[in-house]
């Protein structure tokens, strides 16, 4: 993760849902919201987030919500043809001493994947957020494993996430709000349409709170 404050905008660029010690995350988050906390609005990147665990996304998302909500359902499959378990209803709340109550831009890509994807499906859930960039991944499944007969070992994606209104995004991943791509001459240029789309949503809807 890395941080940066101006005296408008945050930006905090998440590049993976894992590898933090225990009680890190929270600390690391509780302490970017605070510095949020005079900022007009924040970026967030998972442009290149791979992900992780859903736990994490969940525990970060907390962060920037001010009520309790349907965040996404799922269930896993079964033995059997076309079998799956009850489906089930995870819930986003409000977590931390603090949440940033302002504007948000999402920025996601497609590698955005896994926990990054479950991530980017929860904060389009809340009204302050908007996603910018291109669909995520789409592979929100955890992974399902086995060892083969010669000893090999093996995932497989066995379940299946459902948007808070029940659609099915598994391999179709998350849309963005505003769709805008990174083109070759913009990195040769070492220009970012993306962040100067951010800033300029940012502004606008800062304004209107």
């Amino acid at each position: 993760m890395r941080l940066s404050v101006s005296d408008d905008y945050g930006y905090l660029l998440i590049s993976a849902m894992q590898g933090f010690k225990f009680g890190e995350l929270g600390k690391f988050i509780d302490d970017a919201v605070k510095a949020f906390s005079h900022n007009k609005g924040v970026i967030i990147d998972i442009r290149t987030n791979g992900g992780g665990t859903d736990l994490v996304s969940r525990k970060i998302a907390g962060r920037f919500t001010s009520k309790k909500i349907i965040a996404y359902h799922k269930h896993q499959r079964k033995k059997g043809k076309n079998t799956y378990s009850r489906l089930r209803t995870k819930y986003l709340k409000p977590l931390g001493k603090i949440q940033f109550k302002g504007p948000v831009i999402v920025l996601a890509s497609d590698y955005t994947a896994s926990a990054a994807d479950v991530f980017a499906l929860m904060m389009k859930e809340l009204p302050r957020v908007t996603l910018i960039g291109d669909r995520t991944q789409g592979i929100f499944s955890d992974m399902y494993g086995f060892r083969l007969p010669n000893k090999w070992r093996a995932t497989l994606s066995h379940q299946q996430y459902f948007a808070a209104e029940m659609k099915n995004l598994e391999g179709i991943g998350v849309q963005p709000d505003i769709r805008l791509l990174n083109r070759p001459k913009n990195i040769k240029n070492n220009v970012d349409p993306l962040i100067i789309e951010s800033f300029e949503v940012l502004e606008k809807n800062s304004s209107r709170l």
